[in-house]
């Protein structure tokens, strides 16, 4: 005879309050009810993706001994017996285990003191939601080396935010917070840097599990001092400007932040994580919309055929162009035609 039994309830909905009784029954059929209990459901704990390079990570920069991570946030470990692991994190005994992590290397094991701790304490404080990062970033990379889709640091990425997502079930991935654009040089293409990030976050929104196109991601703007003295400024107009590119993206100013350039000081770290929590609000409005027309579009006629050249719509509606139709008509002629491109 078992005397002890357990059942775990599913598909309830978080911060609720349910009543709930067991019904006995006996084999002659005779029930008997238990008292009437009540329990509230906890918060779905909130996953967000560090990802890019050495401002993300931190750079070394010590900890302030300020306003510390809330209680119970929780990183996926990446060193030693930490691999593949939900721990706490905290200032002394469980920095955040980045990839460049490393007691004896360019940045210390512990007194990281990134954005992404104010951060914490900023939406912790605004939500209630216990949190788990999933730190993933590099110092001194970009698309060149690591962040392509498929790529290794991408691959990493995905892999350990899937692994969290899949070893706590009732999680839900809240963000990818990026941080990243020094890397790409003074002299890239704009275009292209913007291009690869819209290729990458597509990618991620697709890869990751319980991810989908109205994920949200944050980015955000360079070190000023660095802007000015490395000649970034086309870089920086890109990244203020990226959210019209893509839905569902917000971006956290860096002005009139400070530090060592290229990286922030402790102070900055903090106001930065602060913005990137409020940029976060803001991408869930970040709405799709309805794109303008095509740009330049220009004919060269031929015998019996037409050259058609366009540029993309200067404003895509936060998604991609995924198809052009080209319809064309005789003059005088009522009705329009549509050419048949295959595709």
């Amino acid at each position: 005879l078992t005397t002890s039994h357990s059942i775990s309830l599913s598909g309830l909905t978080a911060t609720t309050a349910y009543h709930f009784a067991v019904v006995s029954t006996d084999a002659n059929g005779n029930t008997a009810t238990s008292n009437d209990y009540t329990f509230t459901t906890t918060e779905r704990p909130a996953v967000f993706l560090l990802v890019g390079q050495s401002n993300m990570v931190g750079a070394g920069v010590a900890f302030d001994d300020g306003a510390t991570y809330p209680n119970g946030t929780l990183q996926w470990g990446r060193i030693g017996d930490h691999d593949g692991k939900l721990i706490t994190v905290d200032n002394e005994t469980n920095p955040m285990e980045f990839v460049d992590v490393n007691p004896s290397g360019p940045y210390p094991e512990t007194g990281f003191m990134g954005l992404y701790v104010q951060f914490a304490i900023d939406y912790h404080a605004r939500t209630g939601r216990p949190i788990i990062f999933v730190p993933a970033a590099k110092g001194n990379t970009g698309f060149g080396n690591g962040w392509t889709v498929d790529g290794s640091l991408y691959n990493d990425a995905v892999s350990r935010t899937n692994a969290v997502l899949a070893a706590e079930p009732d999680a839900e991935l809240v963000a990818i917070l990026w941080h990243q654009g020094e890397y790409e040089g003074s002299s890239h293409n704009p275009a292209t840097h913007r291009q690869n990030l819209i290729n990458m976050i597509a990618g991620m929104r697709e890869d990751i599990t319980g991810a989908d196109e109205n994920t949200s991601f944050i980015l955000g703007g360079l070190l000023p001092q660095f802007v000015t003295d490395s000649g970034y400024s086309d870089t920086e107009t890109m990244l203020e400007g990226f959210t019209e590119y893509d839905a569902y993206t917000g971006f956290a100013s860096s002005t009139s932040l400070t530090g060592i350039s290229p990286h922030f000081n402790a102070a900055s770290y903090r106001t930065l994580g602060s913005r990137y929590n409020y940029a976060l609000i803001a991408a869930a409005a970040n709405l799709p919309q309805v794109p303008s027309a095509v740009q330049d579009l220009d004919a060269t006629p031929g015998n019996g055929n037409m050259l058609l050249d366009w540029d993309v719509p200067a404003d895509i509606g936060g998604r991609p162009i995924t198809d052009y139709v080209v319809r064309y008509r005789e003059t005088g002629a009522g009705g329009w035609t549509t050419f048949s491109d295959g595709v």
